[in-house]
């Protein structure tokens, strides 16, 4: 997020990178802003000042993954890391290679074809 990277610029500092910014959507946000003020670039600005005055949190959106038991206690886990040719699954022992699914629907009738479990994954 552009705010996280610049959180710890100075109110000046920021509003000359967005203007400049290389994500054409941030640029096109400070130059078109809609607010109480006619100056579109002036309601952007106190958007981005209200974020450093009031705080600004980032929510993530949870993920899931697919654990797949390797013993009957469920002890050891295998984690789905995707297809391939067609529909053979690719397991992994390490978590961090784990597939991440936005949409638990989805993740839940993956995990139906190959017999796992959705788990949501901790960022």
């Amino acid at each position: 997020m552009w705010y996280e990277e610049h959180k710890h610029d100075t109110l000046e500092t920021k509003f000359r990178r967005a203007q400049v910014d290389k994500d054409e959507r941030v640029r096109k946000w400070y130059g078109s802003c809609r607010g109480r003020h006619a100056n579109k670039r002036a309601n952007a600005q106190e958007v981005i000042a209200k974020m450093d005055l009031n705080g600004y949190t980032v929510e993530k959106e949870p993920l899931y993954i697919i654990s797949k038991p390797l013993d009957a206690d469920e002890g050891l886990k295998n984690y789905f890391g995707g297809f391939v040719r067609g529909m053979t699954p690719v397991m992994h022992s390490n978590k961090k290679d784990a597939y991440k699914f936005l949409d638990f629907e989805q993740a839940k009738s993956v995990a139906f074809l190959i017999c796992g479990n959705v788990v949501e994954d901790e960022i």
